[in-house]
Protein backbone atom coordinates (compact mmCIF):
# COMPACT_ATOMS: atom_id res chain seq x y z
CA UNK A 1 0.00 0.00 0.00
CA UNK A 2 1.95 2.98 -1.04
CA UNK A 3 1.62 6.30 1.28
CA UNK A 4 0.90 4.14 4.18
CA UNK A 5 3.13 3.66 7.59
CA UNK A 6 3.79 0.68 10.00
CA UNK A 7 3.28 1.11 13.11
CA UNK A 8 5.57 -1.18 15.49
CA UNK A 9 3.16 -2.65 17.40
CA UNK A 10 3.54 -6.62 17.34
CA UNK A 11 0.22 -7.96 15.49
CA UNK A 12 -0.78 -10.80 17.73
CA UNK A 13 -4.69 -12.25 18.00
CA UNK A 14 -6.29 -11.09 21.30
CA UNK A 15 -6.68 -14.10 23.71
CA UNK A 16 -9.42 -14.27 25.89
CA UNK A 17 -9.16 -15.02 29.86
CA UNK A 18 -9.40 -18.71 30.25
CA UNK A 19 -11.47 -19.65 33.38
CA UNK A 20 -10.02 -21.91 35.85
CA UNK A 21 -11.32 -25.51 35.58
CA UNK A 22 -14.71 -25.24 37.94
CA UNK A 23 -13.26 -27.45 40.01
CA UNK A 24 -10.49 -25.55 41.29
CA UNK A 25 -12.03 -22.75 41.03
CA UNK A 26 -14.29 -20.98 44.08
CA UNK A 27 -16.27 -17.99 43.76
CA UNK A 28 -16.35 -15.87 46.96
CA UNK A 29 -18.53 -12.83 47.55
CA UNK A 30 -17.14 -9.73 49.27
CA UNK A 31 -17.99 -5.85 48.57
CA UNK A 32 -16.21 -3.05 47.67
CA UNK A 33 -14.41 -1.00 49.66
CA UNK A 34 -13.34 2.05 47.81
CA UNK A 35 -14.32 5.29 49.10
CA UNK A 36 -17.57 5.71 47.77
CA UNK A 37 -19.66 4.05 50.67
CA UNK A 38 -22.00 1.81 48.21
CA UNK A 39 -20.40 -1.10 49.16
CA UNK A 40 -21.69 -2.97 45.59
CA UNK A 41 -21.38 -6.59 45.50
CA UNK A 42 -18.01 -8.40 44.17
CA UNK A 43 -17.77 -12.01 42.90
CA UNK A 44 -14.10 -12.64 43.67
CA UNK A 45 -13.01 -15.71 41.63
CA UNK A 46 -10.41 -18.23 43.66
CA UNK A 47 -8.14 -20.33 42.51
CA UNK A 48 -5.60 -21.90 45.28
CA UNK A 49 -5.93 -19.01 47.90
CA UNK A 50 -5.57 -15.74 44.91
CA UNK A 51 -7.84 -13.89 42.99
CA UNK A 52 -7.55 -14.66 39.41
CA UNK A 53 -10.52 -12.15 38.44
CA UNK A 54 -12.89 -9.78 39.81
CA UNK A 55 -17.07 -9.37 38.44
CA UNK A 56 -19.59 -7.20 39.40
CA UNK A 57 -22.83 -8.61 40.60
CA UNK A 58 -24.77 -10.46 37.98
CA UNK A 59 -27.39 -12.05 39.25
CA UNK A 60 -31.04 -12.04 39.48
CA UNK A 61 -32.44 -10.19 36.31
CA UNK A 62 -32.09 -6.29 35.25
CA UNK A 63 -35.93 -5.21 35.35
CA UNK A 64 -37.20 -1.47 35.68
CA UNK A 65 -37.91 -1.45 39.31
CA UNK A 66 -36.10 -4.14 40.12
CA UNK A 67 -32.04 -2.40 40.37
CA UNK A 68 -28.72 -4.18 40.71
CA UNK A 69 -25.69 -2.76 42.17
CA UNK A 70 -23.41 -3.30 39.59
CA UNK A 71 -19.81 -1.99 40.75
CA UNK A 72 -17.67 0.50 39.00
CA UNK A 73 -14.49 0.10 37.54
CA UNK A 74 -12.71 1.02 40.60
CA UNK A 75 -14.34 -1.65 42.39
CA UNK A 76 -14.24 -4.50 39.63
CA UNK A 77 -10.28 -3.42 40.19
CA UNK A 78 -10.08 -4.82 43.84
CA UNK A 79 -7.34 -7.70 42.83
CA UNK A 80 -4.91 -5.17 41.83
CA UNK A 81 -5.59 -3.43 45.36
CA UNK A 82 -5.25 -6.40 46.93
CA UNK A 83 -1.82 -7.24 45.14
CA UNK A 84 0.03 -4.08 44.87
CA UNK A 85 3.50 -4.33 46.11
CA UNK A 86 2.96 -1.00 48.12
CA UNK A 87 0.05 -2.41 49.83
CA UNK A 88 0.77 -2.19 53.97
CA UNK A 89 0.44 -5.62 55.11
CA UNK A 90 1.61 -4.80 58.59
CA UNK A 91 2.56 -2.21 61.41
CA UNK A 92 5.52 0.52 60.19
CA UNK A 93 7.50 2.81 62.52
CA UNK A 94 8.41 5.84 60.79
CA UNK A 95 12.83 5.71 61.59
CA UNK A 96 13.76 9.15 59.86
CA UNK A 97 12.15 12.33 59.50
CA UNK A 98 8.77 13.42 58.37
CA UNK A 99 9.17 12.65 54.57
CA UNK A 100 12.22 10.91 54.28
CA UNK A 101 10.15 7.40 53.69
CA UNK A 102 12.57 5.44 55.87
CA UNK A 103 10.25 2.99 57.72
CA UNK A 104 10.59 -0.27 60.02
CA UNK A 105 8.24 -2.84 60.66
CA UNK A 106 7.16 -3.57 64.16
CA UNK A 107 5.01 -6.33 65.81
CA UNK A 108 1.30 -5.97 65.69
CA UNK A 109 1.07 -5.17 69.49
CA UNK A 110 3.52 -2.13 69.79
CA UNK A 111 1.28 0.03 67.62
CA UNK A 112 -1.33 0.50 70.41
CA UNK A 113 0.93 0.82 73.05
CA UNK A 114 2.75 3.72 71.13
CA UNK A 115 -0.60 5.54 70.55
CA UNK A 116 -0.61 8.93 72.07
CA UNK A 117 -2.26 10.20 75.13
CA UNK A 118 -4.76 13.45 74.92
Amino acid sequence: MAGSISLPFKSSPVQAATPANAKDEKVVWSACTVNCGSRCPLRMHVVDGEIKWVETDNTGDDTYGQHQVRACLRGRSMRRRVYNPDRLKYPMKRVGKRGEGKFKRISWMKPTTRLPTT
